[in-house]
């Protein structure tokens, strides 16, 4: 027989029920409405009752002090302590008076042992309880204001919270939950930009957790030793105006083309603290509205091709038969005279001499690459440029030039005799590796370029020396920007090891950096593409009363791909006319603009 009657109050771990029928199992009604059949040993009771629901307010009583100070002297039981309250214990005073044990502000212990709390404790609760209230009320406050996008300067400290998960670095914020949003970093960038919090703020950079540009922590001083001289050649470093690191250049002696690179090995070594740090950053992070450097910017004062008047390289000899191929390579430690030109100034003297044979001999190089396959694509490039927090954008096409192909030849041509001579000589290197497509076309349109290159397969980097189809070359490695990559820093000191007769890596250690780049390498990628993407369309948006011609580049059931080649632009577009061929162009002005999804949407003009 039960001890425990029909809607009395009892206490189920902890928490306040009511008893609302009573069996073999009793069934009790929770605060929350909620119901569960329990057995009664699972019970301690309260009051007898009856107590039918606990629609009731908790009220002190008039004799909170009498109350407290008997408490602090002994401890009471609830019964004791709702008489000296409320001056009776019936059901609904039985409640009141656990409720307000329950919360703690003047009283603590069990039903059984109550005590009254000290005075400062009382006083130091009800200051956090008064501080929880205006922070409550603040926080709705708030809520009011971003749900219709008035938001004030004291909002800003709540805000951060969505900033935070807009740059990817948290989960979840308690905004969008109250909003009912779901917790994606581009509904937190969208609600940023709603409430005219963020306008064009480029979240990759944060997203991608780029690093900041390396900390000058030790001074580094260029090693004495031994180079030799070639301050005799007349050696240019042929970059874009504003290039702020120049770690190539090229001369002429006789039939001979000299490669002269940033002999940046010179003072970081393999497996020092500065090497684990380019390791870790992988390469220079190149935005449109910044640069991270790869390196302090000391060593581009040190080794940048003429920023001194003699500049320490690590040079490369290249002498090629008339078909293009190397027949000899000799590379070594120098010292070089360079001087700086840009490529406009270059293709304004490429009839003159030694611009001219200069570009003779890239161009026999480029012929047999060719002739091997070399994919030879001529897509849309810009140079995206960012000023003043997004209100400055310049968007340049990058223009194909007799200057721009001699320079890129003679970096390939450098990469591809180095790749040799160290596959020959049995040294451990990165080699860029890239298979052949499954099928081999020459296409001249645009179309057609663009549908080719969807079909290469991608380069990949490995110790074992293998064909790069793209090229057209049979081994090939990075070596000509060690001041941007640190791939190419590793060729240069796994050379440089090779020359002086000192220890090299091994190729089991080469494979555990390579493995390391992998993993820093893709945030870098990542962050340049979509920052490029962000300010394409943030330009566009700017300008949204300019009209567009696209070119139609690829053809799909339901919606086309396009280019717009003065931005480099690719986007999908549903062409009002169903039969527009391949290569024809339209004309378009933007009508809609999504940053955080990096979409847009066009109207046919």
């Amino acid at each position: 027989m039960t001890n425990i009657n029909q809607h009395s109050l009892c206490l189920y771990k902890k928490l306040p029920i009511i008893v609302k029928e009573v069996s073999d199992k009793l069934t009790i009604l929770y605060a929350t409405g909620k119901t569960k059949k329990v057995r009664e040993h699972e019970l301690e009771l309260i009051h007898d009752g009856p107590l039918y629901d606990f629609s009731i307010e908790v009220c002190i009583g008039s004799n909170l002090t009498e109350a407290l100070d008997y408490s602090r002297e002994e401890a009471i039981s609830l019964e004791d302590l709702s008489d000296l309250l409320y001056d009776d214990f019936t059901a609904k005073q039985a409640l009141s008076t656990y409720m307000l044990l329950n919360e703690g502000l003047y009283f603590f212990g069990t039903i059984h042992q109550i005590q009254g709390k000290s005075q400062k404790d009382i006083d130091e609760k009800l200051q956090a309880k008064k501080e929880k209230e205006e922070a409550n009320t603040k926080w709705k406050d708030f809520i009011s204001r971003i749900k219709s996008g008035s938001i004030i300067e004291d909002d800003a400290p709540y805000i951060k919270e969505l900033e935070r998960l807009a740059w990817g670095k948290i989960q979840e914020s308690k905004i969008l939950h109250e909003l009912k949003i779901e917790q994606l970093p581009e509904n937190a960038h969208r609600l940023l930009i709603k409430i005219n919090y963020w306008e064009f703020q480029n979240p990759y950079l944060q997203r991608y957790e780029l690093p900041e540009p390396p900390q000058l922590t030790d001074s580094y001083k260029l090693p004495d030793e031994e180079r030799v001289d070639l301050t005799h050649l007349n050696s240019y470093a042929i970059d874009d105006v504003g290039n702020q690191d120049p770690d190539d250049a090229i001369a002429l002696e006789g039939n001979t083309l000299w490669v002269h690179i940033a002999d940046v090995s010179a003072i970081i070594k393999s497996d020092t603290p500065l090497d684990l740090e380019c390791i870790a950053r992988g390469s220079s992070a190149y935005l449109p509205e910044k640069t991270i450097p790869l390196l302090p910017k000391v060593f581009t004062e040190i080794f940048g091709m003429g920023i001194q008047e003699k500049s320490p390289a690590f040079s490369f000899a290249i002498t090629l038969n008339d078909e293009g191929q190397v027949i000899d390579f000799k590379p070594c430690i120098s010292w070089v005279n360079v001087k700086r030109l840009s490529y406009n100034e270059v293709d304004e003297k490429i009839s003159e001499s030694p611009f001219t044979e200069l570009y003779n001999i890239t161009q026999l190089s480029e012929q047999r690459r060719l002739k091997n396959n070399a994919s030879n694509l001529d897509l849309p490039e810009v140079n995206i440029r960012v000023k003043d927090n997004g209100n400055q954008i310049s968007i340049e096409p990058i223009k194909s030039s007799k200057s721009r192909q001699m320079v890129a030849e003679a970096m390939i041509l450098a990469g591809e005799a180095i790749a040799a001579y160290c596959e020959k000589e049995d040294i451990p290197i990165p080699y860029a590796v890239q298979e052949a497509p499954d099928e081999l076309q020459s296409p001249t349109d645009l179309a057609g370029m663009f549908a080719y290159r969807r079909k290469f397969k991608r380069s990949v980097i490995k110790v074992q020396a293998g064909a790069h189809f793209g090229l057209g070359i049979k081994q090939y490695t990075r070596a000509t920007s060690p001041l941007r990559r640190v791939q190419d820093l590793i060729v240069h000191q796994q050379l440089r090891a090779h020359l002086k007769n000192e220890e090299r890596m091994t190729t089991k250690e080469l494979k555990l950096k390579i493995h390391q780049l992998d993993l820093s390498l893709p945030p870098i990628i990542k962050a340049s593409r979509f920052s490029n993407k962000h300010w394409t369309l943030v330009y566009v948006k700017q300008n949204i009363d300019k009209e567009w011609t696209a070119i139609h580049v690829v053809k799909e059931e339901k919606y086309s791909l396009f280019m717009i080649p003065e931005l480099a632009l690719e986007f999908k577009h549903k062409p009002k006319d169903k039969s527009l061929a391949l290569n024809e162009s339209i004309t378009l002005k933007a009508i809609s603009i999504d940053l955080p999804d990096l979409s847009i949407q066009f109207k046919e003009i």
